[in-house]
């Protein structure tokens, strides 16, 4: 009686995907492995760039720019990170049919969501700051 109660929890706690699901899982994963790399080699290109010209050009400004835009560039890395490992996640949960893997990829997925998320509401509040104060000063 016990064996067919925990059955019955287990089945109701299971997600299966069929062949077309986990088709469709490995093709966002491909491609979320794609944006990523492809990001992350964006975000390193404008470095080495100012980096190359920081060390013809030495003034103060220069410096505190790269700074800056070094932290902005580690932040914006931060989801590519988030969606290079759901990516890898998610292709290793289907080929391996492993659901704690799986578990593990959505984790991955939903930082990176959460991430742009919080990231936006930043913005928003920031271009209501700014506005604010735009529209109240003048």
């Amino acid at each position: 009686m016990d064996n067919n109660l925990l059955d019955d929890h287990l089945q109701e706690n299971l997600l299966v995907l069929d062949k077309e699901g986990q088709k469709h899982a490995l093709i966002g994963a491909k491609w979320a492995s794609f944006l990523a790399i492809l990001g992350i080699i964006f975000l390193t290109l404008p470095i080495i760039v100012l980096s190359l010209r920081l060390s013809i050009i030495h003034d103060e400004y220069s410096m505190g720019f790269f700074l800056i835009f070094v932290i902005v560039l580690v932040i914006l890395s931060i989801p590519l990170i988030y969606l290079l490992s759901y990516s890898s996640n998610m292709k290793r949960a289907v080929k391996q049919k492993e659901p704690k893997v799986l578990e593990d990829a959505l984790k991955w997925s939903v930082s990176f969501y959460r991430f742009y998320g919080i990231l936006f509401i930043i913005y928003f509040v920031l271009i209501i700051v700014f506005f604010s104060k735009l529209f109240f000063l003048a």
